[in-house]
């Protein structure tokens, strides 16, 4: 029985992996880290294939570095906290909602994923640890955030997924200076092949 579940979760996990691929994720860092943790972890039972491509585009968009500091803002269950755990240095959570903070704190402790959960306003960000290197922000905001924006370093990328009646758009916001920025629409979630 044993077995059949653990070569089941592996046969998922490869399949997710190809379903990343064709979406054109082509990071081997980004896809071990989504082949080595397990979805059904973190209780994400509602579509969780468009989740996790989601979450793959956006942290395709972000180019993150083993050595980036970044705050990862709108979370449910904790799940790209743990992706992003395996990707970068430093990982701030601020949670869909404040009541989250301790399920997911919990969550990524029982599992051994590192990662700073705070109580918070997504909205807001977490100023407290500025400046970060990429900030990852998900359906907070009608448009781009220059709270968030102000929490980036220079050379910092702001991966913000905007919800508008078409579903929802990626845009990334590079800082380029203190007071200037760059910006990229990448539109809707591609399809894939």
């Amino acid at each position: 029985m044993v077995t059949q579940v653990i070569s089941s979760r592996a046969r998922d996990n490869r399949n997710l992996v190809l379903s990343l691929s064709r979406l054109g994720i082509k990071s081997p860092r980004l896809l071990g880290a989504f082949a080595a943790t397990p979805v059904e972890l973190f209780g994400i039972h509602e579509d969780p294939i468009t989740a996790v491509r989601t979450l793959a585009w956006e942290l395709q968009l972000a180019e993150l570095s083993p050595h980036d500091r970044v705050l990862d803002l709108g979370c449910a269950s904790g799940y790209s906290a743990a992706i992003l755990s395996q990707l970068v240095g430093h990982v701030d959570v601020v949670p869909l909602a404040p009541w989250m903070a301790s399920q997911i704190r919990a969550r990524l402790g029982r599992h051994g994923y590192e990662a700073e959960v705070h109580d918070g306003d997504p909205a807001v960000g977490w100023p407290a640890g500025a400046p970060y290197t990429a900030i990852i922000a998900r359906a907070i905001s009608g448009s781009i955030s220059r709270r968030l924006v102000d929490q980036l370093a220079c050379g910092g990328r702001l991966i913000e997924q905007i919800s508008d009646l078409d579903g929802p758009h990626f845009a990334r916001v590079v800082r380029t200076s203190v007071d200037a920025i760059s910006l990229v629409d990448y539109g809707l979630l591609p399809t894939g092949r």
